[in-house]
């Protein structure tokens, strides 16, 4: 075999074993606890409950997922005194308590390059240190999910900025999606990662893309099945609103549901099943596969050089 094959398969060995997750070195029978903290594009097509089945299903890591924060905002924003939250905090409470009180296995920051790239740039970027330090002070690991559906010279910039966060943090855990999005906009201009009219948030292509990354970034492994089937939620006009309230009010939820807020829970009571073609499946999980693999080695050479 020549050398730079051994040299290779040696690399990929060690980036494994240096991103197994924390908790599998855990006990197995305790249920993974994992916060969710960022706005629409973490909690779109109820994404943190669909992970945490996915982390059941296919990886055997029984999984809960919580989520906290606000929409349109950043989570630089939630540390700041006069912060008001949508879901996720009880009254009074702040976002570095509830990390701290509930000692959760995986904190996922949610990072939009255009954020921490943007007017409150510094800010954000300077909130990341402050969440790794609680998260790993409660008993966590942090998360970052790279963000960011542009493809101009500041989504460029932004996801650079999010990468160097994650350095000097020595995050282990980093979901490509950005790098992923940006790939698969590149060669596969036929698939379409958002719903139109809907170029806000991410679309059912777009949805199944992220999970495979989150499941890589999460389990430090590849999907060994083949999921195709999705739920994905549905705008909703006026009159669709009123009888999707009504369902509202004669459906018993469960944790993750019943912490939603109302108009949440409208979209997810009209959610629809969607399967994607096996094909097009395939060839996202490939590429969020990956985008992994190399944002790791990226990540292990900067942190060892």
């Amino acid at each position: 075999m020549p050398q730079r094959h051994i040299i290779r398969l040696f690399l990929a060995a060690a980036i494994s074993l240096l991103t197994i997750p924390d908790c599998l070195a855990a006990d197995s029978s305790k249920p993974l606890l994992l916060l969710w903290a960022g706005s629409s594009s973490i909690y779109y097509h109820n994404q943190p409950k669909q992970c945490a089945e996915w982390l059941t299903r296919y990886a055997s890591l029984p999984a809960r997922s919580e989520l906290v924060g606000r929409s349109g905002t950043g989570v630089h924003v939630y540390l700041r005194p006069d912060f008001r939250p949508e879901y996720g905090l009880a009254p009074g409470q702040t976002i570095l308590q509830k990390i701290a009180g509930q000692h959760y296995d995986y904190v996922v920051l949610q990072v939009p390059a255009e954020f921490i790239n943007g007017p409150e740039g510094d800010e954000h970027d300077r909130s990341l240190d402050v969440y790794c330090a609680a998260i790993r002070a409660a008993g966590g690991a942090p998360v970052i999910y790279e963000m960011g559906w542009g493809q101009d010279e500041q989504a460029v910039a932004g996801r650079q900025k999010i990468f160097a966060a994650a350095v000097r943090n020595r995050v282990t855990h980093f979901a490509p999606c950005s790098t992923a999005w940006d790939r698969v906009r590149r060669e596969r201009s036929d698939l379409d990662l958002q719903n139109p009219p809907d170029r806000t948030h991410p679309g059912t292509l777009g949805c199944y893309l992220n999970l495979c990354c989150f499941y890589a970034a999460l389990t430090g492994k590849q999907l060994s099945e083949s999921p195709t089937e999705l739920v994905i939620w549905r705008h909703l006009d006026d009159e669709q609103k009123q009888a999707a309230q009504e369902q509202v009010a004669g459906r018993e939820f469960d944790e993750y549901d019943a912490a939603l807020p109302g108009w949440m829970k409208r979209l997810m009571v009209t959610a629809e099943h969607e399967t994607l073609a096996a094909d097009t499946a395939a060839y996202l999980r490939m590429v969020a596969w990956q985008e992994y693999q190399r944002i790791q080695q990226r990540l292990t050479a900067a942190r060892d050089p």
